[in-house]
């Protein structure tokens, strides 16, 4: 039997889709101002030194001064988050969008408005750093 789909619930299901691959680029930032590709192989872009003070600044009081995590947020510096589990581009979407608990019991992440593609790149660049120091990501920091 083959099922038809009406041309209103075929037009939905296109809205949908393009709302989808919109969101998908917004929480990105639009791939001006962010890193590309997917887990190990991304070029990514940045300052560990700028991140590590964005880092302080805006990420700290949850996950920790060396993303260790702390009472009321995960650690990052954990396989969890490998770029091979959570790719940049997750990192670029929990800042910008907040993120619904999902690995941990902190509940759910808040956006964190003011910060640029470029800031999360550099904030991205000293995670990464801390993660290949830890023997838990084996590529390129920045």
């Amino acid at each position: 039997m083959m099922l038809c789909y009406s041309k209103k619930l075929r037009g939905g299901l296109l809205v949908v889709g393009a709302l989808a691959i919109v969101m998908l680029l917004a929480a990105c930032g639009g791939g001006n101002d962010t890193v590309s590709g997917v887990g190990s192989q991304q070029s990514r872009t940045g300052s560990f030194d700028d991140g590590q003070r964005l880092f302080g600044e805006n990420c700290a009081a949850c996950h920790g001064a060396s993303a260790e995590g702390t009472t009321v947020g995960p650690p990052l510096v954990h396989a969890v988050y490998n770029p091979n589990h959570h790719p940049d581009f997750a990192f670029h979407n929990a800042v910008n969008n907040g993120v619904p608990q999902h690995h941990w019991a902190f509940g759910d992440m808040e956006p964190r408005p003011g910060l640029s593609g470029s800031d999360v790149n550099d904030i991205i660049c000293y995670v990464r750093q801390l993660q290949v120091d830890e023997g838990i990501y084996e590529g390129e920091a920045c």
